[in-house]
């Protein structure tokens, strides 16, 4: 049994999880693990984006869904943003408002639920990423390396 060496013992990262909130992923790319990196930006950007998507900009709602809003929050600065320009454009409900006067009223069918719900799981998802980086070792060049043939047996010529 081989003893590790140093350089393979994890690491305590303080700017790759800073990455990787910033952007899902990021982090991992910093450290490089390139693949590793494409698939977490991957999943939970799609997971992010549908639930933007069917759910549309009013998922994210900091005053009317707070709870959900700080599970969202965890996918990176991209939620405070969608949740500033939602909170613009479609102010709450006045009752000074008139009659005819157009608001954006929230949803309170289950139809909104779903697209909530995947908003904040891509969230959660990137909390798991984002502590994954904080002890992920940086991976050196020759780790990109193929460990050896397909199939783990050497076949030579004869």
């Amino acid at each position: 049994m081989s003893v590790p060496d140093a350089d393979d013992e994890p690491r305590f990262n303080l700017f790759a999880p800073i990455l990787a909130w910033l952007l899902p992923g990021l982090g991992h790319w910093f450290l490089g693990h390139r693949r590793r990196a494409r698939l977490i930006a991957t999943g939970i950007g799609s997971l992010y984006l549908g639930g933007l998507l069917i759910g549309g900009l009013g998922v994210i709602d900091k005053e009317t869904k707070p709870l959900w809003y700080y599970g969202q929050l965890l996918i990176g600065p991209l939620t405070p943003v969608v949740n500033a320009w939602h909170a613009s454009h479609y102010p709450p409900k006045d009752p000074t408002y008139s009659v005819n006067h157009t608001y954006a009223q929230p949803s309170f069918s289950h139809g909104n639920e779903i697209p909530t719900l995947f908003t904040t799981v891509a969230g959660m998802l990137n909390l798991l990423a984002i502590l994954d980086v904080i002890v992920l070792p940086r991976r050196r060049e020759e780790d990109d390396r193929p460990a050896g043939p397909p199939g783990g047996v050497e076949r030579r010529a004869t």
